[in-house]
């Protein structure tokens, strides 16, 4: 039920952030992204949660992509990290069901919801939310090149993120910091 309750916020987050007024953050700035990487507060479950800004970008399928990194932290010190993914797009489902990081195999992917949001005259907009774990050795290897990640739906085609060294740098001195910060 807790893990329910955390997907609802990140999904509010990744919505309410992918079509708000207020400035992007953008993903060369390592301040902006250090700064603007949250604790979330998890009840008793004794784990802290950092999230990051959420990146916005559209892609030559007119699919919009909503994507950040968070990060865990158990009361027995294990790191978890995730790029939690939100893609919306047009008409037919395409049932995203995997993903891959360039030059690597596929990694571990979850499907977080799939809905239909608005429609007009029959078509809809089709939203897919999805977190895709990495490693914390991972990110460090590839924080100062940025990593892409391909994004595979069953029904053909893919979607293909890029997640700037900036950002990773950012979000990572800013999620050491505050785990840090919490240990003392």
């Amino acid at each position: 039920m807790k893990r329910f309750a955390l997907c609802l916020v990140l999904i509010g987050g990744l919505c309410a952030c992918s079509h708000n007024n207020d400035p992007q953050i953008k993903a060369d700035e390592a301040q902006a992204v250090y700064l603007a990487t949250n604790l979330v507060n998890n009840g008793n479950s004794n784990t802290q949660s950092y999230v990051g800004p959420t990146i916005n970008t559209m892609d030559a399928n007119n699919t919009d992509q909503t994507f950040g990194l968070q990060a865990q932290k158990t009361a027995q010190g294990t790191k978890n990290y995730q790029l939690m993914v939100l893609l919306i797009y047009p008409n037919n489902w395409r049932l995203y069901d995997s993903a891959s990081l360039v030059n690597q195999d596929k990694v571990t992917f979850n499907v977080v919801s799939r809905e239909a949001g608005a429609c007009f005259n029959g078509r809809c907009l089709m939203r897919e939310m999805m977190a895709i774990s990495l490693t914390e050795d991972f990110l460090i290897q590839h924080a100062k090149t940025g990593f892409q990640v391909n994004i595979h739906a069953q029904r053909g085609g893919e979607s293909v993120l890029f997640v700037p060294s900036p950002y990773i740098i950012g979000f990572m001195d800013a999620a050491d910091h505050q785990f840090q910060q919490g240990t003392q």
